[in-house]
């Protein structure tokens, strides 16, 4: 039983450094951009920070937004149905 986890890991700090790469070339400038995240997490049940490193690329930063935020909309479905379910169940009891 001890392996198994009921509360979530925790973020209590994070920091996040932008930069841009310009690289010269021939045929013009290349510039990047890259985003990297540094998030101090408590695992659940510990008691240690540990750090996590997440080094983005501008197509990468994108694709990630873009999936948070398709899971905050699915988040808010499931919550949305949960509440629709659990409303008529009450209206039914009464």
């Amino acid at each position: 039983m001890r392996t198994i986890r009921w509360k979530y890991d925790e973020i209590v700090d994070f920091n996040v450094k932008i930069s841009k790469n310009t690289r010269s070339s021939l045929n013009g400038d290349a510039t990047s951009q890259r985003v990297v995240v540094n998030l101090k997490v408590i695992p659940a049940g510990e008691t240690e920070v540990n750090t996590l490193f997440v080094d983005f690329d501008e197509a990468q930063l994108e694709d990630f937004i873009w999936r948070l935020q398709e899971a905050k909309a699915m988040k808010e479905r499931i919550q949305k149905a949960v509440t629709v379910t659990t409303g008529s169940k009450k209206k039914a009891m009464r």
